[in-house]
């Protein structure tokens, strides 16, 4: 889908500004986009900020 690349390139472009890795949800929790693997790396948990 275009605007999950559109999304993709956006966090990829702010991780290289700020060093701080991002993942974007959908309402339903679903990953869109993120700068890291979440099950991997966060194993089902972690810090989140809206």
């Amino acid at each position: 889908m275009i605007s999950n690349q559109i999304l993709q390139n956006t966090i990829e472009g702010l991780k290289g500004i700020s060093r701080v890795d991002f993942c974007v949800l959908d309402t339903e929790g679903k990953e869109l986009a993120a700068t890291f693997d979440m099950a991997k790396d966060c194993g089902g948990s972690g810090s989140f900020f809206c």
